[in-house]
Order: structure tokens, then C-alpha cells, then sequence
């Protein structure tokens, strides 16, 4: 969107992995390496099935600061847009609890009124 919303670039250092690749024949879930990956899948997340940092598409990762700093960047524009009431969030045991409380303090200190947030787990 060239900047037009936010000055942020998306890259591979935001993300921990993806599930598809430019080669057709190729499927599975790819790990993405980078400074804040390491050596494996972020362990701050629910593990009924193994672990469950990894759910589809691109998967962001909470690991590296300046994503979460644009989410919650993200969260006051939606509010600033919208004027909604709150938020509803969605497979939240494939996010770091960290993040949720972090990022709804957040969200609660710069809300021009008291925010309704619920989750799913």
C-alpha cells in the first residue's frame, strides 16, 4: 500500500513461517530463519498438539519488536477509523499470552472509552 496507512514494511523477519512457496510442487508448512526465529517454533504458545505458533498462511512473529509495535499501531488506527465498541480475537492459543496482555493494556490506555474485548480460544 506504498505507506498509505502505515510506514511499516512487512518482510521476512516478521513472520516464522509459511505454508505455501513459489514452486508448485512443492507443499508443507516452510520455517522461516531469521534473527528472531532461532532455532524453532515460538514456545510461548499453547502445545495440545505439539506446538501451535504455526497455524496457516504467514505466520507472524511476535518475537521481533517492531511487529508487535505495529500491531498495536494497528489496533488505535482501527479504533481512530471505526469508533468501535472492542475487539474480538480469534485463535488466540496460537499467540503468545504475553502479546494479548501487552497488547490490550495497550489498546485499553489509548481507547477514548472502555473497550469490550473477548477471545476465542
Amino acid at each position: 500500500r506504498a505507506g498509505q496507512y502505515s510506514n511499516f514494511i512487512w518482510d521476512y523477519h516478521c513472520f516464522s513461517g509459511i505454508d505455501h512457496i513459489e514452486n508448485p510442487d512443492e507443499d508443507g508448512i516452510f520455517k522461516i530463519v531469521n534473527d528472531y526465529t532461532g532455532d524453532g517454533w515460538n514456545d510461548q504458545v499453547d502445545d495440545e498438539m505439539g506446538n501451535f505458533d504455526y497455524l496457516m498462511g504467514e505466520n507472524i512473529d511476535f518475537r521481533n519488536h517492531t511487529v508487535t509495535e505495529e500491531i498495536k499501531y494497528w489496533a488505535r488506527w482501527v479504533m481512530e477509523q471505526t469508533h468501535c465498541d472492542g475487539f474480538r480475537l480469534d485463535a488466540v492459543k496460537h499467540i503468545p499470552a504475553w502479546f494479548y496482555k501487552e497488547w490490550i493494556e495497550h489498546v485499553q490506555a489509548v481507547a477514548p472509552k472502555p473497550l469490550f474485548i473477548v477471545a476465542e480460544y
